[in-house]
């Protein structure tokens, strides 16, 4: 099998010359699966390192009996959706930091395929698969995660491999909380709730909920009407958590853009999928000035028509597993 830095589509963009395989087998144990690192491989613009995550098959089946494969993800909620994220073997999200002979590397992408012996129709559709299954030599019962990340060179010119080293960092998950409703307000309120994994006690302080409304897309896809009106809340929490621990969202689903009743083209079809409406509320951060709390503005779900009220629920978002730190010797 050949490896190139380039290879998004697992196979080479230019013409580029294949990257030099070193053998390395490195294995350990990490959020609870079995991981290999079989080969690196050194290539004229980096280096490539590619990840065999061995998934039980048992798990695999525990999956499939609890989510049937065939029902449409755009019929659960969000909440559903998380569970079955969660549920998912396949799925765990993590960032990787690299370093050659004590450098750290600069930037590196990554990308993934996935082995599901339960679901030989979905196999039989690529090749790909199959070959790096059979080029590592990873057994065709059991299910495999297979990663492949491509790290540029962090010097002028291609350096001679002494040691890499990576610290496998897992991204928090999301767990769902309390939920609440408002209308729009101008006055303090506060609610109180305790964080699911600390168990400390915290503030949720209300500031405002106001109605906006903001034209998005039209002009960029004329014959597309796009939901423009959506409610604006401001919020603080005592003591603080950072978006990146905890998230208000919108309950209720956004509503989906629709053809301008002046058209009948349906050509941006492709392109409403990508914009992605249904991804939910965002969050900004206001910042905050000395002796005073830092604000925030969750943005709720938008509409065409105004709502009177929107249902919140609170999000967190809990890193399970300790970071994981790997080293070769080359």
């Amino acid at each position: 099998m050949k490896v190139y830095f380039n290879s998004g589509n697992w196979g080479p963009r230019t013409r580029e010359h294949a990257g030099k395989k070193l053998p390395v087998n490195k294995e350990f144990i990490w959020i609870g699966r079995e991981w290999r690192i079989p080969a690196v491989y050194s290539c004229a613009k980096g280096l490539v390192v590619d990840f065999c995550i061995r998934i039980p098959k048992e798990q695999i089946k525990a999956f499939l009996r609890r989510w049937n494969p065939e029902f449409g993800i755009g019929d659960l909620s969000a909440e559903e959706r998380e569970q079955l994220h969660k549920d998912n073997p396949f799925e765990f999200d993590f960032d990787i930091e690299a370093k050659i002979n004590g450098k750290a590397f600069r930037e590196y992408q990554a990308y993934a395929i996935n082995w599901n012996p339960y679901l030989p129709e979905a196999a039989e559709e690529s090749v790909r698969e199959e070959e790096f299954v059979d080029y590592y030599g990873c057994d065709r019962k059991d299910g495999w995660r297979l990663l492949r990340a491509s790290f540029s060179w962090n010097t002028v010119r291609k350096p001679t491999l002494k040691s890499i080293s990576f610290l496998l960092k897992e991204r928090p998950k999301a767990y769902p909380g309390e939920r609440f409703t408002t209308e729009d307000f101008n006055d303090t309120r506060e609610i109180e709730f305790t964080h699911p994994v600390s168990k400390q006690k915290h503030k949720l302080v209300l500031d405002q909920c106001e109605s906006k409304s903001m034209a998005r897309y039209s002009h960029l896809i004329e014959d597309m009407d796009f939901p423009n009106n959506f409610k604006a809340l401001t919020y603080s929490v005592i003591p603080d958590l950072s978006q990146g621990e905890l998230q208000l969202r919108d309950c209720a689903r956004p509503d989906e853009p629709r053809q301008n009743e002046n058209t009948t083209s349906t050509s941006h079809a492709a392109a409403v999928d990508i914009i992605g409406f249904a991804d939910g509320p965002s969050v900004i951060t206001l910042g905050r000035q000395a002796s005073t709390q830092r604000k925030y503005i969750a943005c709720s779900s938008w509409h065409f028509t105004p709502v009177p009220r929107v249902e919140w629920q609170m999000v967190f978002y809990i890193k399970e597993n300790e970071d994981s730190y790997q080293e070769i010797v080359l």
